[in-house]
């Protein structure tokens, strides 16, 4: 139990605008919202990684006194379970005030779901990054045809803007980024956005040094196509009238890899997006891993 003059000494902080949780554990929730009450002009409040033991809801009939200016919170991983936190999932949300913060974060922190999580965020979701194959990292590449991406339903959330995805790192079998179930997930990801307010799509692949042959990477650059543009047109313009940029980034490939991938996208980008390619608002960009020391 922390005791109440603990919450009475933070209330004296009056300059305190911004709060940061970060890789913290707190017995409940209740704890957590009279820790976010005590600062009476809080404005943003970021949660990194916080854990929550008691994640039984307080009593309907308690009223919190947030700070009215607390209108934006960032979260990471806010009290998912251990499984779930590898998708590394970070949102930032923009409230009409502390009251609606509050509220959200006393759903959050009782989630055991990502879509659930997304679904208390509703509207005031304007920031997401998400990396689906978090939970599949280290996987043998003999039982990828096995593994499940999991799908992310961003339908509610009708005010998101910005969207990140991550589809590879360092250990991920280079099978497992060449299945088409993988992107197949990502283009539905995509699909359940709102496309008259979406206005940035960045979807980063890093691989293997090691693996990062010329053409699985070109195998990946033509499945990102089909995520980001497939068969049935979801990411017409005339559909996604907000839409600023979309952004193809490659980490960690090798020169070779480089060169392909630059020579193939200059000679099926136009094709491919005819309507956004010549505007700029489809870019590739390839970054080449630094070369290994020699001892």
């Amino acid at each position: 139990m922390i005791p109440q003059s603990v919450f009475l000494h933070l209330s004296s902080f009056h300059s305190i605008t911004r709060l940061g949780l970060n890789d913290i554990t707190l017995p409940s929730i209740a704890v957590l919202l009279r820790l976010v009450c005590a600062f009476d002009r809080l404005e943003w409040l970021d949660i990194h990684g916080l854990r929550v033991l008691d994640r039984r809801a307080p009593p309907a009939s308690r009223r919190w006194a947030p700070s009215p200016s607390l209108k934006a919170l960032t979260f990471r991983n806010p009290n998912l379970p251990d499984e779930l936190r590898t998708l590394g999932a970070y949102g930032k949300l923009e409230t009409s005030g502390g009251s609606e913060t509050v509220l959200f974060l006393s759903k959050a922190v009782s989630c055991s779901d990502l879509n659930q999580l997304l679904h208390h965020a509703g509207k005031a979701l304007r920031e997401f990054r998400i990396f689906p194959l978090g939970t599949l990292s280290g996987a043998e590449p003999h039982i990828t045809q096995y593994l499940r991406v999991p799908d992310v339903d961003l339908s509610r959330n009708v005010g998101l803007r910005d969207l990140t995805i991550q589809i590879g790192v360092g250990d991920m079998p280079a099978a497992l980024l060449e299945r088409v179930a993988t992107y197949s997930a990502i283009q539905r990801t995509i699909s359940s956005t709102c496309p008259t307010v979406f206005e940035r799509i960045k979807i980063i692949a890093s691989l293997n040094p090691s693996a990062a042959s010329p053409s699985i990477m070109s195998h990946v650059l033509h499945a990102l196509h089909r995520a980001v543009c497939p068969p049935d047109h979801s990411l017409a313009p005339e559909k996604y009238t907000s839409l600023k940029s979309v952004d193809l980034w490659f980490y960690d490939a090798d020169e070779a890899s480089k060169r392909q991938m630059e020579a193939d996208w200059d000679r099926l980008a136009p094709i491919w997006f005819p309507s956004f390619y010549p505007r700029g608002i489809m870019r590739l960009r390839v970054a080449v891993h630094p070369p290994r020391e020699t001892i």
